[in-house]
């Protein structure tokens, strides 16, 4: 069973990973949500996922810092999500910032793959069934 931790804040799209990767994979997967990065990385060394997606801008506790606490435990692929709409620390939220510049810092961080959310609908599915498919390999 090849089992993926997904971490956004946002409800809605952590509903929408979820329910592509029930429906368009074809292979078994066991899928583990959390609302926040605090909870994933407390459960994460229990769970030992074969893959994390990851949503960069999230309040407490960020990708990047979630990134950086899992590249230090293990080889586990990451695949960091971006909107590139963040909270600036302003108290206003919702300012915009480059999605491509997110992800660029994310693989900087170490993630090993990265989509822009407004990819997400076409892009996820092939993305995952490649991980799958090298995690075979290594396996």
């Amino acid at each position: 069973m090849f089992k993926v931790m997904i971490v956004d804040d946002s409800e809605i799209i952590l509903k929408t990973v979820e329910k592509l990767l029930q429906q368009e994979l074809n292979f078994p997967v066991s899928l583990y949500t959390f609302l926040n990065a605090v909870e994933a990385k407390e459960r994460f060394i229990f769970i030992q996922p074969d893959l994390v997606i990851t949503d960069i801008y999230m309040p407490e506790f960020n990708g990047f810092q979630l990134i950086d606490y899992i590249k230090e435990l293990s080889k586990t692929p990451i695949l960091a999500l971006s909107s590139g709409i963040f909270d600036c620390g302003n108290g206003r939220g919702g300012e915009r910032g480059s999605a491509e510049s997110a992800l660029e810092q994310a693989k900087d961080k170490g993630a090993d793959y990265t989509l822009s959310k407004s990819d997400m609908t076409k892009g996820l599915i092939p993305l995952v069934n490649k991980i799958y498919r090298q995690s075979l390999v290594v396996s």
